[in-house]
């Protein structure tokens, strides 16, 4: 029982504690509302690749869905796409929305959360093109062979734009970061020259 007892004790102290006072940062609550939020956004698209993946499993379904659901597959399966293939992009309106409604509910700023998810999101749009830079000028990447296929530097994948995807999350975390704090920053700059 003493065995436990210093287990948790040294938990508490060297991991509980300290993850608790980054949970309390406004940037991790963000990034945890919108891991909540896609919680039911991602199960509904799960169901459908977990539909078209059943006879891998039970093996003597196969004739069967090979008469009627995959006959279908590629009507049903939009749903997976449409979901999975835009999951950075609702990440990113998510942590938008709920960082500039926690910066107006503790700092008292007025900044609308609709705006700050709007600003994340043309901030998103704008690091999704792949660009080169090469004998002094940027230039859209275009590329099209049987594997790759960029077009005026967006990637197109199996769901769509690629960066949309979940390979975009991380991206989508960083840039909505960045425009929540330009937002910020202009409504306080702002509220003080009216002020002045």
């Amino acid at each position: 029982m003493s065995e436990q007892n210093k287990a948790f004790t040294f938990l508490e102290k060297y991991l509980m504690g300290p993850m608790g006072k980054v949970a309390s940062f406004r940037f991790v609550r963000a990034v945890m509302a919108a891991g909540m939020a896609s919680i039911p956004f991602t199960i509904v698209g799960s169901m459908f690749l977990v539909l078209n993946v059943l006879p891998q499993t039970l093996t003597f379904l196969q004739g069967f869905f090979d008469n009627t659901f995959f006959r279908i597959s590629d009507l049903y399966m939009l749903a997976n796409k449409a979901t999975m293939g835009i999951l950075a992009l609702y990440f990113n309106l998510v942590i938008g929305y709920e960082y500039t409604k926690i910066y107006a509910e503790e700092e008292g700023i007025n900044v609308n959360p609709l705006n700050g998810a709007l600003l994340s999101m043309f901030a998103f749009f704008m690091t999704i093109p792949e660009l080169v830079a090469g004998n002094g000028k940027m230039s859209l990447i275009q590329k099209m062979n049987d594997t790759t296929h960029i077009i005026f530097g967006w990637e197109m994948g199996d769901s769509g734009v690629s960066r949309l995807g979940s390979s975009g999350i991380f991206t989508a975390i960083i840039v909505s970061v960045i425009a929540v704090q330009l937002y910020r920053l202009c409504a306080v700059l702002k509220s003080k020259f009216i002020n002045f």
